[in-house]
Parts: C-alpha cells; sequence; structure tokens
C-alpha cells in the first residue's frame, strides 16, 4: 500500500509501508513460542504440586484413622480388663451366695396373736 504525506512545501510526496523482515517475524514468532512454553510449564509444576499436596494429604488420613483404631483398641481392652477385675472381685468377696430367706428363717421373731373375745 501506499499513502501519501504532506511535507513543508505542501507536495504530496509517496512513502511505502515497511513490513517485517524475515529475521524479524523469526524472532517475533520464537519470543512468542517461548513465552507460551514458560506459561505451560507453570501449569504443569502447579499441577504437580497439587499432587503432591494431595498424596499428603492422604498419607496424613490414613495415619489418623490408623491411630483412631488403635486407640479404639486399647479402649476395648481396658474395658474387657476392667470388667473382669470387676468379677473377680465380686467372687472374691462372696464365696457363698447367702440368700436373704435363709437368714430370716434362722432368726424368727415371735408373732403376735390376736383374741377375739
Amino acid at each position: 500500500m501506499i499513502s501519501a504525506s504532506t511535507s513543508s512545501s505542501g507536495a504530496k510526496t509517496k512513502t511505502t509501508k515497511r513490513f517485517l523482515d524475515h529475521g524479524d517475524a523469526l524472532k517475533l514468532a520464537t519470543s512468542i513460542a517461548e513465552t507460551q512454553e514458560r506459561k505451560s510449564q507453570i501449569s504443569v509444576q502447579k499441577r504437580i504440586q497439587q499432587t503432591e499436596n494431595k498424596e499428603l494429604a492422604r498419607k496424613t488420613k490414613s495415619t489418623t484413622k490408623e491411630k483412631l483404631k488403635e486407640i479404639k483398641a486399647q479402649i476395648a481392652s481396658n474395658k474387657a480388663r476392667a470388667k473382669k477385675s470387676k468379677a473377680r472381685k465380686r467372687k472374691r468377696t462372696s464365696p457363698e451366695p447367702a440368700s436373704s430367706a435363709d437368714t430370716s428363717r434362722a432368726n424368727p421373731q415371735p408373732k403376735k396373736r390376736v383374741s377375739f373375745a
């Protein structure tokens, strides 16, 4: 394309448009490719970090679950041990069963008699 420009003398002179050289076009394409590559590398690094964080979170969850299971098992064993010790104490304190009916027959109280006259 040809554009017209005015000079101080008022006469129009023709100036030609200047286009990019082949080397300039290659430099531009290279710089665009480099910026795109940097952007893609950044996004890849972000994805890698996110997956690493998820794996760490999974590991911590599994360890907390394992700790919880261990604590529950320990509590259950403590309950069983306490139950056994209570049963042993009951057996030691009363070796022969004493019923309340036997004690009332051993000490009879005199019955009151009513007379109708």
